[in-house]
């Protein structure tokens, strides 16, 4: 709640605090819940919800006990529960609480150093104040297309076109993501990053990039007939620049259309970059007569200019792999967790290489890393299948991530309408939590290839398929 905001420490802070996962905990995609959720909904009781999330492999099993909590964590809590409560009790919230029950907040904390929050509609206003900026001067670009040697109709249609290949490029990625996980689920080698995360740079992150690297060089002789001038291939990294830029501003205006606090985060992937761009036009591309080489500092101006959102997407990306890894363990065996995992991966990879991967196109040589990357990929694969490291678990206790077996022994009596028992038996009742249950656990209890596995006929039957979890 915003009120409570205001005593949330704000320095020196290690915690988690971030609309986009209070966002994501409301839309319940993430499956998991807190005692406070009861208190919001039924009670109408605002305030911070302050959970643990870290090492998530222990979560409900019976390591899951206090010794697993670093009790610099424990301190951290108290210290914010203290700071809400000292303020909630000094402050005018209590006395009108219905003058403060309107309005959201946009909060998000950098690296864990300090929470940065500022009122809904200034979020808002932001939002709009930014993407009305970058499509004008995107714009203003297309009518002054003549400072590229080109019409304003050729320079639109260029846009358009590497609009095409962005697109194309995000498409193909993900054929090749799904590709990837289907082959592995294939080869009963899924879950291989369970306990080693790494490998999903190999398997998943490193596709990416060679995907959409591969596509822009593709499509890069069909471009340069259109700017066939010593700095051509300069003009054409700038339109992948500007697609980006609108394809982000697109996200941030729809958002925020949808109230979304959460599009913030799109935001700064405008907000940045277009002001380093901004500084780049104006000192290397002010005139078309005045038109500078790009050098080492354009580049160091270019990567600047992208360092905050790169550090809030790396942040990000850490803290989503740390939370959905350890999930994917309960998630159940239904859905192949490499396909979840590896569009994930891809996701956060392509907003993460959506303002570095045209600078291939001023590469001498980008394909060798596109191959480079890709065969590293393949003996990843090869190696996940075909050795050990594609085993998901781990004992160790440096880097602790055990199965999950969900086993109850059950004792079943079955009854009529007429208050007659009509059957009885007992037995264990296994729930597969992942997908490798119970395949995997065969080879250590031989008895679950007698295992009977409940059928549809046993849920048209009886209530709850006859099994007494509701």
């Amino acid at each position: 709640d915003h009120r409570d905001l205001h005593s949330f420490p704000t320095r020196r802070s290690s915690d988690l605090a971030s609309v986009i996962g209070q966002e994501l905990f409301q839309s319940g995609v993430i499956p998991a819940d807190t005692d406070f959720r009861i208190f919001r909904d039924y009670g109408n009781i605002p305030g911070l919800d302050i959970a643990y999330m870290k090492n998530g492999y222990v979560y409900h099993t019976k390591y899951d006990d206090e010794q697993s909590i670093p009790a610099g964590s424990i301190q951290r809590a108290g210290d914010n529960l203290l700071a809400v409560v000292l303020h909630i009790a000094q402050s005018e919230v209590l006395a009108d609480t219905h003058s403060h029950s309107k309005g959201g907040v946009v909060f998000f904390d950098f690296l864990g150093l300090w929470l940065v929050y500022y009122p809904e509609w200034v979020g808002y206003l932001l939002n709009l104040v930014v993407v009305a900026f970058t499509v004008y001067k995107t714009v203003d670009k297309a009518r002054n297309s003549y400072r590229f040697g080109v019409t304003t109709g050729v320079y639109t249609k260029q846009l358009l076109y590497t609009l095409a290949m962005q697109i194309c490029g995000c498409v193909a990625s993900f054929i090749v993501v799904t590709f990837i996980a289907t082959i592995l689920d294939a080869m009963v080698s899924t879950m291989s990053w369970y306990s080693r995360p790494w490998l999903i740079v190999v398997l998943y992150m490193f596709p990416v990039v060679c995907t959409v690297t591969a596509v822009f060089v593709f499509a890069l002789p069909r471009q340069k007939k259109y700017f066939q001038f010593s700095d051509g291939v300069w003009v054409i990294e700038s339109l992948y620049f500007e697609v980006s830029k609108l394809v982000w501003s697109l996200f941030t205006l729809v958002m925020t259309l949808a109230h979304l606090k959460s599009s913030f985060f799109c935001m700064v992937w405008v907000l940045f970059p277009s002001i380093g761009r901004g500084v780049l036009d104006h000192m290397y591309d002010k005139t078309p007569a005045q038109r500078r080489p790009r050098d080492t500092k354009w580049l160091l101006i270019h990567l600047g200019s992208l360092l905050i959102p790169l550090i809030l997407n790396m942040y990000l990306i850490l803290t989503t792999f740390a939370m959905f890894i350890p999930i994917m363990a309960r998630a159940g065996s239904g859905l192949n967790p490499d396909l979840i995992i590896g569009y994930k991966a891809a996701g956060m990879t392509l907003a993460t290489i959506s303002f570095l991967c045209p600078l291939a196109m001023v590469m001498k040589k980008p394909m060798n890393i596109v191959m480079s990357l890709y065969v590293v990929t393949f003996f990843t694969v090869g190696a996940v299948i075909s050795t050990r490291l594609g085993f998901p678990y781990s004992s160790d206790e440096t880097n602790f991530a055990p199965h999950r077996a969900l086993v109850i022994h059950t004792d079943r009596e079955f009854y009529n309408k007429d208050g007659n028992m009509t059957d009885s038996d007992s037995g264990y009742f296994m729930v597969n939590l992942d997908r490798n249950s119970p395949g995997i656990l065969t080879g250590w209890i031989p008895e679950l290839s007698r295992a009977k596995e409940i059928s549809d006929k046993d849920c048209e039957r009886q209530l709850y398929c006859g099994m007494p979890v509701y």
